[in-house]
């Protein structure tokens, strides 16, 4: 119920959930475990895939110029 407030709120969608077909998977896997590769020498936390999708799709808006921050 609590987020179900929080939503009402801020007037917060549904989150997006997307279905990645296998071949975008594997790519996006390989990707996460370079960059948490790179991360990690670098003495930084790894990030989760979700981070780098959430990332990649607001790069993706802001190109669009849809981005409103």
């Amino acid at each position: 119920m609590a987020n179900q407030e929080v939503s009402e709120k801020t007037k917060l969608g549904k989150p997006l959930v997307l279905k990645l077909y296998e071949s975008q998977r594997e790519s996006m896997e390989e990707f996460v475990k370079s960059e948490n590769r790179r991360l990690v020498n670098e003495g930084l936390m790894p990030k989760t895939s979700s981070d780098y999708a959430r990332l990649i799709f607001q790069k993706g808006l802001e190109a669009m110029g849809l981005n409103k921050d």
